[in-house]
């Protein structure tokens, strides 16, 4: 039981060291991720975790932004994002961004046809 205090101790020092390199932007994002997934868990606090597809694009886009802000690899966004594998949520991503690339716009371009 001491070994386990320990543990939470040393575990709990070197969160705060951590959170105190961190910028202020870095921060509010993380802060951002994690409330979405206590969100998402509170809906589904009864049965399986599905999110619908706003909820996986608003993880996804957050931790798109602390991957490049905070210069993380995939691994290490796995200490945020703790109810989805941080592979899933760089998919879901992809994914985003694979959508909005590939989607027609109904505008040609030019002026618009004039009524007669």
């Amino acid at each position: 039981m001491i070994w386990y205090i320990l543990a939470q101790l040393l575990t709990t020092l070197i969160d705060l060291l951590r959170i105190t390199r961190l910028s202020t932007d870095e921060k509010d994002i993380e802060i951002a991720i994690l409330r979405q997934q206590l969100d998402v868990m509170a809906r589904h606090h009864d049965r399986v975790v599905r999110p619908e597809r706003a909820e996986k694009w608003t993880i996804a886009v957050l931790a798109a932004a602390l991957k490049k802000r905070g210069r993380l690899t995939t691994t290490q966004l796995g200490g945020v994002i703790r109810i989805f594998r941080p592979e899933t949520v760089i998919a879901w991503h992809r994914t985003l961004v694979r959508r909005k690339w590939t989607h027609r716009s109904d505008s040609r371009g030019g002026r618009p046809v004039l009524a007669t």
